[in-house]
């Protein structure tokens, strides 16, 4: 909750058709679970540090310099900055103020607020929750959605904040509060109905425009004004079913008249959290925004951050994934200061910093590992001819030592499979499992891949195919092992990994590439490689420095992170040595990426071989 603040003149939004759909049957089916594109939770007891780092009055004057003056006031980069979408302003994708804070490597967080002005206490009549829910606005959601997916960048997203207070025009007390007769369920409080219905349509939008990378959240005030059982927030909770994060603001006093005693956070967080636990929701917690303001007569600034921090890292009552807090000033209608900011005094700011380097509140979202296996018991390659060509087979089950799951599935992608081609039954390309000794000196099971002979299209064997969400961070990992004979002459090539952007055939994309080279005393070096197609490369990297292994077990590493600008990198590791650690693009014309050739065995000499084994796949670098 923000105390009142100077009112701006009214701005409504023209143009905006209402058009006739009914509340009745809103779509009930479940949304896809959390993939790699959303923000999952920490693991262990770790904290994501977002913030609002002081973009105005109107929460909207976004600026990176802005992220940067925060995160270097306290010493501490932040996952997330949240910023209000404010539709007075128009229903659009906010795209300048996405990318300025993309720009510095910290995850946009939308808010969504449905408000004509920012006049507070009366009931916002042009952007009411039932024309929402009527789709009066649907022309305009519907190109948000697609702006948002064409520009790709991951996003937090949540709408209508704090709908239990009293505040807001859009809140459940201006938009039927108590009724029960008026719209919906005759057995539920038309104001928090209204408001879940909205939020509801909303995401149905989003994800009939296969929207697939944001991450909604659900944002209301911990303590419900009035605080009645119909304005309970467990009424305005959309469900798990569209919800993927669950959130809440909790204030101290934010005006020097305000009572400073029972305010405390420890004193709210115990006395308000029944009303928390009524949310029926498995989803992971954060606190968007909280505290409290300085000079106060009868509390001091400090220790309530202090009292916040101790209660955050060890309470009983909820266990938070991510907190938020709030950095701004501001001046009241009565003349008075709300001061808000984290550096109101030196002494303020020296706590907070202090506080907030505490290891448990982390400033990235954590590596995710998205795929891993050994090949060991459960995994198997399955002889039955791919549906779409009988060029490939799958490989499935489940590996008993990891508990993942083959065909691989990351990043969206309908298809994975090995190339397979048995041409009059002499293999061109053959593979299968094999029981070796492995990299630590053991007996393991391992993919066993051999090219007998070229038949112009013979190469892989393991794609990705069909990739949907080609545009973002990747590490892979795995070992291999490969035969010398294919190697030893002089001019020669072998390629064993790659990707692809849409069109690269087109000359329209974009291809990364990771070649063995032999030079003219016929040694073996490597060779990185970036190209808009085969005769044409943007950026090239040769390594004679690290050897080449070969009739014995290496590791390979290969990242990237996506981008058309100098931000792009493609890195590049054997046994821990870095081959090429490229920084520019990694892809051309926004494509995204169709499909990553993991395990490649591609060349101009014959026959040749390899094993891979423990392969990882990871949604960044991990630490």
């Amino acid at each position: 909750m923000k105390a009142l603040m100077l009112t701006i003149a009214l701005l409504l939004l023209t143009g905006c058709e209402n058009s006739s759909s009914s509340k009745d049957n809103l779509p009930q089916t479940d949304l896809e679970e959390a993939t790699d594109a959303k923000l999952l939770p920490p693991t262990y007891d770790k904290i994501y540090f977002g913030a609002f780092p002081d973009f105005g009055g109107s929460e909207d004057q976004v600026t990176s310099q802005k992220i940067i003056d925060f995160e270097t006031i306290f010493d501490k980069k932040i996952v997330w900055a949240c910023f209000s979408q404010n539709w007075f302003n128009g229903i659009k994708y906010p795209k300048e103020h996405i990318h300025a804070i993309n720009d510095t490597q910290t995850i946009p967080y939308v808010r969504l607020m449905p408000r004509s002005n920012e006049t507070q206490e009366i009931a916002e009549t042009y952007f009411s929750l039932q024309k929402i829910i009527d789709g009066a606005f649907d022309k305009e959601l519907i190109q948000w959605a697609q702006d948002a997916k064409e520009d790709n960048i991951p996003l937090l997203v949540d709408f209508a904040v704090e709908a239990n207070g009293n505040w807001f025009g859009y809140s459940g007390i201006f938009n039927g509060a108590d009724t029960k007769e008026e719209y919906g369920d005759p057995s539920y409080p038309d104001g928090p109905e209204r408001y879940r219905d909205a939020y509801r349509h909303i995401i149905d939008i989003f994800k009939k425009e296969e929207v697939n990378h944001i991450t909604w959240f659900y944002h209301f005030n911990y303590t419900s004004f009035p605080n009645e059982e119909w304005n309970q927030p467990k009424y305005y909770y959309p469900g798990d079913h569209y919800i993927d994060w669950v959130g809440f603001s909790l204030y101290g006093a934010q005006t020097l008249d305000e009572e400073w005693e029972g305010l405390e956070f420890s004193v709210q967080l115990e006395n308000y959290v029944d009303s928390y636990k009524e949310i029926n929701s498995t989803r992971p917690i954060a606190l968007l925004e909280f505290g409290v303001t300085d000079n106060h007569p009868d509390g001091n600034k400090s220790a309530w951050l202090k009292d916040a921090f101790q209660t955050i890292l060890d309470n009983p009552y909820i266990t938070f994934s991510a907190i938020s807090p709030w950095h701004e000033n501001w001046e009241n209608e009565d003349g008075t200061m709300t001061t808000i900011r984290l550096d109101s005094s030196l002494e303020v700011q020296e706590v907070f910093k202090q506080i907030i380097q505490n290891e448990r509140f982390i400033s990235s979202a954590e590596p995710t590992l998205l795929f891993k296996s050994g090949f060991e018991d459960g995994v198997y390659i399955d002889n039955t001819a791919y549906q779409f060509s009988e060029d490939y087979r799958y490989i499935r089950g489940t590996d008993n030592e990891t508990g993942f799951s083959w065909p691989i599935d990351i990043l969206g992608a309908s298809e994975s499979s090995l190339h397979y081609i048995d041409d009059d039954n002499h293999q061109a390309v053959k593979s299968e499992i094999q029981t070796v000794i492995g990299h630590n000196g053991d007996y393991t099971k391992a993919l066993y891949n051999l090219q007998n002979y070229d038949l112009g299209i013979t190469q892989c064997p393991y794609e990705i195919l069909n990739i949907q969400e080609g545009k973002k961070d990747l590490y892979i990992k795995y070992w291999m092992k490969m035969d010398s004979a294919s190697l030893l002459k002089v001019d020669m090539w072998r390629a064993i990994f790659e990707y692809k952007t849409k069109d690269y055939e087109k000359n329209d994309g974009f291809r990364l590439i990771a070649y063995i080279y032999t030079d003219d005393d016929g040694i073996p070096y490597w060779h990185w490689q970036g190209d808009e197609n085969p005769q044409s490369s943007i950026w090239e990297i040769d390594n004679k420095t690290v050897p080449v292994p070969m009739d014995e077990w290496f590791m390979t590493e290969f990242f990237w992170h996506w981008s058309e600008g100098d931000d792009g990198r493609a890195l590049w590791k054997i046994n821990g040595k870095v081959i090429g650690d490229h920084y520019g693009p990694t892809t051309r014309n926004s494509k995204p990426i169709e499909f990553i050739i993991l395990t490649q065995i591609y060349g101009d000499a014959n026959p040749k071989y390899q094993w891979i084994d423990d392969i990882e796949i990871w949604n960044t670098l991990p630490k």
